[in-house]
């Protein structure tokens, strides 16, 4: 069997790195770099197949493990603390512990390759190692190092899962109507509304739709209201890194873009249920509650919402709630990171890591000679990012003056001439009366007209894969 390759920076005062040279047969060290940029520099040109980092160890975040991941480098990462070891599995690194051995180290890098070589064998997956404090990360007393301790190593590590409460706790009232009155409606929520036992994995919702407003946010956030009325625990995410609009649709006057502090967070290792409940907003409305994630204040803050982070956070508010419904952007054209060579951000990354890790995507069009045809023309580029989610269409603002006839038999009808095999699974009658006072009262749907049409035909919509209405 090949030695693996790996390049390394730092050691610890024990010499577990340099004691890899005793293990020709095992490993094979290319390169050691004096500092983590250039060992990052090494293996963006292909050298290793491992990193193994001792220093720099805190300046590890997800992004950077992802991007070494994507051209394919595992890290393997030695922690000088129970709680870096924790932030340290949580991004995605496989941590061993200072103490350990220079064998333990050579079996966490060979199961560190083998497990990208065979990513569905449980057989290879990176053994357990020993944490910080453990005494079987240190050798006995006769000076033997032990065995590492079986198991397969998890990556991801996040935090705890858990369900949120019924909303009881949280303060804040229906308000009087106005946007003033809703800050009221919302509280910061409480550490233990979302923290608890671990509870199945949640679905994930995505809203998106082509440029020109055709109502991604309207539907976003009433469909939410509509499923958290109906009982389930629900979570809203504004991810739209051009133009969010969710906390000024729902009339709350201090916006602290909550997404992207949890993608921070997310990003360093340090996001838990506990924090993620905390940095979430909790809305009152009459009918229930939900838990908000509002969106960037500003659009040129769109390097915060970094992919590796983004897939984190919708990891844990999935373990964390029923329904997570997601406001996406328009745009989903791969962009600058193709032009780097190292490490760059991307404007559409938030928006095309939730359509590849949702369950169900919505995809909204206007009802109108220019909607339609961006709605289409979206739909090929959707179905790439998105393969293994439903998609449904839906179409926004139907009215007779804006196609002619019957709005409906004349949309659909154009549907299946220009977008055949992919039917229109839902119609959104036009009510501008009826949205023009939701947004200027900062209430939903249901709070303003419960009867109307609108209202009835987004509670028709349901969130269940497989299920048409």
């Amino acid at each position: 069997m090949n030695p693996c390759t790996v390049v390394s920076v730092g050691d610890t005062a024990s010499g577990v790195v340099a004691g890899l040279a005793a293990f020709p047969h095992a490993v094979h060290v290319v390169r050691q770099c004096p500092a983590l940029d250039e060992l990052l520099a090494a293996c963006q040109s292909g050298l290793a197949q491992v990193a193994v980092v001792a220093d720099y160890a805190e300046e590890l975040t997800a992004t950077l493990i992802d991007r070494l991941t994507a051209v394919g480098v595992s890290v393997v990462a030695i922690a000088s603390t129970e709680e870096g070891f924790s932030r340290l599995k949580g991004i995605g690194a496989h941590p061993v512990g200072a103490g350990a051995s220079p064998e333990l180290l050579v079996e966490v890098v060979r199961a560190a390759v083998e497990g990208r070589r065979h990513p569905g064998s449980a057989g290879f997956a990176v053994p357990a190692a020993p944490e910080p404090g453990d005494s079987t990360s240190m050798t006995d007393d006769a000076g033997t190092p032990p065995s590492p301790r079986g198991g397969a190593f998890s990556g991801s590590g996040t935090g705890d899962g858990g369900g949120t409460g019924d909303g009881g706790g949280a303060s804040g009232g229906e308000g009087s109507g106005t946007n003033a009155a809703w800050g009221s409606r919302a509280k910061a929520a409480s550490a233990t509304g979302i923290a608890g036992a671990a509870r199945t994995a949640g679905t994930l919702v995505a809203v998106w739709g082509p440029i020109g407003s055709p109502g991604r946010t309207t539907l976003a956030i009433n469909l939410a209201a509509e499923q958290a009325a109906a009982g389930r625990t629900v979570m809203v995410i504004d991810a739209d890194s051009y133009g969010a609009s969710i906390a000024a649709s729902l009339g709350l006057l201090e916006e602290s873009a909550s997404f992207a502090q949890a993608c921070r967070a997310a990003d360093q290792g340090t996001l838990t249920a506990a924090r993620l409940a905390a940095t979430a907003t909790r809305v009152v409305f009459k009918g229930g509650t939900l838990l908000l994630l509002t969106g960037l204040t500003r659009a040129d803050r769109w390097p915060e919402l970094r992919a590796a982070a983004v897939e984190r956070v919708l990891q844990l508010a999935r373990e964390s709630v029923d329904l997570v419904v997601v406001d996406c952007g328009f745009a989903l054209e791969n962009d600058e990171e193709l032009s780097y060579d190292t490490v760059a951000p991307r404007r559409n990354a938030a928006t095309l890591k939730v359509l590849a890790q949702a369950d169900l995507v919505f995809a909204v069009g206007s009802g109108d000679p220019l909607g339609i045809p961006r709605l289409i023309r979206g739909m090929d580029e959707l179905a790439k990012h998105c393969p293994a989610a439903e998609v449904r269409v839906v179409v926004n603002k139907v009215r007779r003056k804006a196609v002619g006839g019957p709005p409906e038999k004349s949309l659909a009808q154009a549907w299946e001439r220009f977008a055949p095999g992919h039917g229109i699974s839902h119609f959104l009658p036009w009510d501008h009366e009826l949205t023009d006072q939701a947004l200027l009262e900062g209430k939903l749907l249901l709070e303003v007209n419960p009867d109307a049409a609108l209202r009835r035909a987004i509670r028709g919509i349901s969130c269940a894969e497989g299920q048409r209405n």
